[in-house]
Formats: C-alpha cells, structure tokens, sequence
C-alpha cells in the first residue's frame, strides 16, 4: 500500500508505524521500531516533489546519496538511523528549512553540514547523542534536550531563539555564546546538578 500512495508527485508523506503490542508507554521507553522504511521509494519515485517528511517508529537506513532537493521539513520521531545515514539523507536537500529529531537513540554524533544553508529551525529532543556539531550557518532557532551532549555550535550569527537544556547548559552558555551566537534574543536554560564557581 506504500508503493500505491508514494507517487512522483507526492508532497507530504506522514508515516506512524504502530506494533500491535507497543503503547505510549512502551515507545517511551524505547521500544525497537519493527518497519523498516522503502528508502528507494525515496529515491525512485519522489526525490524531486517531496516538501515535508514525518516518519514515526521506523528504521531507515540509507546507504547512498538521495539528493532530495525539494525536502523543506524533516521530522524523525523514534526513528532508528544514524549519523551516518541522516546524513545520506539530508546530502543535497538544499532546500530544507525546518529539522526535528526526537527520541532518534542511535545518533551517537551528528554533523549539520554548511551546505544547509536554507535551515532556520532545529530541534533534537531527548535522543542519545554525544556529539552534536552545527555547521548551518543561517539557523535562527534550535533547542536541545539531552544529558551529556557536546555541543559545537560554529558561527552561528543569525541565531535568535535559544533552548539548552542539557547537564551543562550554563557552562556552555557562559563560555560560547558571546562569541558564537551574539544576537541571541530568547535563550532558555535548563541544567541539572550543574555547580558554578566564580572567582
């Protein structure tokens, strides 16, 4: 039936994978998505029409380039993929704008590369990332929720809307934002058993 819907001019694809046995409180807990995602129906059939893709409880797992050109927004809710494969995804996508990860636990690290230069809006929640580097250079809000996240955030000139909530969230602040992100115009922190000392 997904090959049925998925034709070449489709512009929105929302896909919510729903194992009979899971529950909300499963999925928040984890649980290991069981479908995995036609990624060749991406690259056959819409990689030039696609504008907005939602995928919930699903594995994906690109092994080449899509070369996604339309793709404005991406939202990925406990998605299994990878750096890596994320990558794969997004190479190309010069037109997305709008990206949300959320409980995605197998980013380990992730690289938001320059050539995004058309995304203004990131958020990743709550997935198990170590590293974090952003490299987009025209985002204007991003908010991340995480533990222990290392955060590199470049040179991020148009960044207006902040939100960290992260174990040291207020470190970071303190340390980088003056020099990384001076036009902060809405900054939230949250940190947990964070101590500060101040000479």
């Amino acid at each position: 039936w997904l090959q049925i819907a998925v034709t070449p001019s489709i512009e929105e694809l929302n896909l919510v994978v729903w194992p009979k046995e899971a529950t909300f409180i499963s999925q928040k807990r984890k649980k290991k998505a069981t479908f995995n995602f036609p990624i060749t129906l991406m690259s056959d059939l819409c990689k030039g029409s696609i504008q907005h893709l939602h995928l919930t409880n699903v594995d994906l797992h690109p092994t080449f380039q899509l070369g996604l050109r339309t793709l404005k927004m991406l939202h990925l809710y406990n998605v299994h993929i990878t750096g890596d494969e994320l990558g794969c995804l997004l190479s190309h996508s010069f037109a997305l704008a709008h990206l949300r990860l959320q409980y995605c636990h197998d980013l380990i690290r992730l690289e938001i590369p320059c050539l995004l230069q058309r995304l203004r809006f990131l958020e990743v929640l709550e997935c198990s990332l170590q590293v974090l580097e952003i490299n987009a250079p025209n985002i204007s809000r991003f908010r991340l929720m995480g533990h222990n996240v290392q955060l590199s955030l470049g040179k991020s000139w148009k960044m207006k809307n902040l939100m960290l909530n992260n174990r040291c969230a207020i470190s970071y602040a303190l340390d980088n934002l003056p020099s990384c992100a001076p036009k902060v115009e809405t900054l939230t922190i949250r940190s947990r058993y964070e101590v500060l000392f101040y000479c």
